[in-house]
């Protein structure tokens, strides 16, 4: 399954709202990096817990085209692959799926019995 970039009907969203869906920038990191010895950097974050799928493993996330001297910072992967984090700092730029396109692939992943839901279907 791939990620419809621009639908954010399920995701929460700060700042740039013309990035899409898992891409991240920063244009602070090179002024506070240089002026500061604690910079702040723009970060994302994909978690999905309890949707029985996760961000396809192979999925690299890198500097996006057009972007000047930026890069993915602590890039983290839970055990479970349900959840990645990564800070993206640098001069002006963005981060994010290298391909652009984030796929999902389902997992095993047990839903407790307390949120267990039956599927019905409408009859026609």
């Amino acid at each position: 399954m791939s990620v419809n970039g621009t639908d954010y009907t399920f995701a929460v969203r700060t700042g740039n709202f013309s990035l899409s869906f898992g891409q991240t920038s920063d244009c602070a990191g090179e002024i506070n990096f240089v002026r500061k010895t604690c910079p702040r950097f723009s970060g994302a974050k994909i978690n999905t817990r309890g949707t029985g799928m996760i961000v396809d493993p192979t999925i690299i996330f890198g500097r996006l085209k057009n972007s000047y001297a930026t890069s993915v910072l602590d890039f983290q992967n839970s055990t479970d692959g349900a959840e990645i984090s990564f800070r993206c700092g640098g001069w002006c730029g963005s981060c994010g799926p290298v391909k652009k396109e984030i796929k999902f692939i389902l997992t095993t992943e047990a839903v407790p019995v307390s949120e267990a839901q039956s599927v019905v279907c409408p009859v026609k």
